[in-house]
């Protein structure tokens, strides 16, 4: 990676790298204002292809500042690859520092991730560590596309953080209800209105029922308190699918 000063008119921002819902227009204003008073910012992130494209990946906010604020040179830290390992590293941008992603940000980059064939591969766990969101909130988004394409090649393997391949996780059916049994020397099976059936229910089942309760726990919380307790049960359930896939190995 090089750190140079690259033309504005130079960049291409038209890859499909811009990973968030929207741009800011008040903070793009904002950044160009200070740009034209001569503040410094970090360098944007590019990547230089083959055929010597200067793809962005990071930074549009302040790209689209130099651009209004009409800078020549944009600061930017050149890396090599091509524009896919572009989308691939803007889908990690802003995680931890910058322009705090809204909902519809993440969404987007989760829904980018599940579009791409070989991406879409990968576990909830690794997809959800690089875009920088919870567990659920993966499975969440790819259960809606998978509900919305009705798509018959759901992959039956999924790639791990470790680049192992495992099983995709697949719903058990629920356990069927007992049939009612005959008192003896009666060939009717004993009712009673007052008794409730009994239901037998799989691990799958009474952790469904676990994870509705979590849900309405939660409902009422602060976007913080949520996220941080969807963090928890994302550490648990790496754990789980870590435990299975040792298994899976053995």
């Amino acid at each position: 990676m090089n750190t140079i000063m690259l033309p504005v008119d130079e960049v291409r921002s038209d890859g499909g790298t811009q990973t968030r819902a929207e741009l800011r227009s008040d903070v793009i204003e904002e950044y160009a204002e200070a740009m034209r008073s001569g503040a410094e910012f970090p360098p944007v992130d590019i990547f230089l292809d083959k055929n010597n494209h200067y793809w962005l990946a990071d930074g549009f906010h302040r790209y689209s500042a130099a651009a209004v604020a009409e800078q020549e040179k944009i600061k930017a830290n050149v890396h090599k690859g091509e524009l896919r390992d572009a989308v691939w590293f803007a889908l990690s941008a802003n995680t931890t520092n910058g322009i705090r992603l809204t909902n519809a940000d993440k969404r987007r980059r989760v829904e980018m991730a599940l579009a791409d064939g070989e991406w879409k591969a990968m576990s909830d766990n690794a997809i959800a560590e690089h875009v920088g969101v919870s567990v659920p909130f993966v499975g969440s988004v790819r259960g809606q596309l998978l509900t919305v394409n009705n798509s018959p090649d759901k992959p039956v393997r999924r790639k791990g953080k470790d680049g192992k391949s495992y099983p995709a996780s697949k719903k058990r059916k629920p356990a069927p209800m007992p049939k009612p049994t005959a008192s003896p020397g009666s060939t009717e099976p004993d009712e009673c209105d007052d008794a409730e059936p009994r239901v037998e229910f799989s691990v799958a089942d009474e952790v469904v029922s676990l994870l509705a309760k979590f849900d309405r726990i939660i409902k009422g919380a602060t976007p913080e308190d949520q996220e941080r307790a969807a963090d928890a049960v994302e550490r648990y359930v790496g754990k789980i699918r870590e435990r299975i896939g040792a298994e899976v190995a053995a």
